[in-house]
């Protein structure tokens, strides 16, 4: 497993990899103004699996994963819902999984 601090592996940092996943969120974030049907889409299938694959085979405290959550919560779900900003329930609905119906966004 990798180490965000360099624990076990010193040569292989986890915090390059969380700078190039909220690049990609805040990029998917600019789509969805234009076209929030094709930006979930790349959530959903991409960037959703990698955030998955990182934190699955990561060995770091939840707080290095934050920015992410903060992103998608601050900036990904308002651009492609249309909102200015989203309440703590609308993010917890968000997250409910897609065959309950709803749309699949991770929560912390």
């Amino acid at each position: 497993a990798l180490s965000c601090r360099g624990w076990l592996h010193p040569h292989l940092s986890i915090l390059p990899v969380i700078s190039r996943h909220e690049m990609l969120t805040n990029k998917l974030a600019e789509y969805a103004l234009s076209e929030p049907q094709c930006a979930y889409a790349g959530f959903v299938h991409g960037l959703r699996h990698r955030w998955t694959y990182l934190m699955r085979t990561t060995i770091c405290p939840p707080e290095i994963l934050e920015p992410l959550e903060d992103i998608l919560a601050q900036v990904f779900l308002p651009s492609i819902t249309g909102q200015a900003s989203l309440t703590p329930a609308h993010r917890q609905l968000l997250s409910v999984p897609a065959k309950q119906g709803v749309l699949v966004y991770p929560c912390r």
